[in-house]
């Protein structure tokens, strides 16, 4: 599952990052803030944590802009985020499968 944060890694910030904490419940919260780094993110910078609540086993949350009617770069951080996290979970089944066979 993908989400957008903010620099703030608050997911009661926005409807899907609020809809993916209440069914999720506290603890992705929690190791959000625990998993991203003391030093401030930048824009495109993706973290990953467990989905608890959810479905999806685990959860991307990609730091985006806020969008202002591209006169500035959001949209391509936006696409460089959703290629990070394509790239991500192509690795990580690589590696699993690599684990098994």
């Amino acid at each position: 599952m993908a989400n957008s944060v903010g620099g703030n890694f608050k997911l009661s910030d926005g409807a899907i990052a609020r809809s993916i904490l209440q069914v999720a419940g506290p603890q992705i919260q929690e190791e959000l803030y625990k998993v991203k780094p003391k030093s401030p993110s930048r824009a495109g910078d993706i973290f990953v944590t467990r989905g608890y609540g959810l479905s999806a086993s685990y959860v991307f949350h990609g730091v985006l802009k806020k969008w202002n009617n591209g006169r500035d770069n959001a949209e391509t951080v936006s696409d460089f985020v959703i290629l990070g996290m394509l790239e991500y979970a192509r690795d990580s089944i690589t590696t699993v499968l690599k684990n098994i066979f």
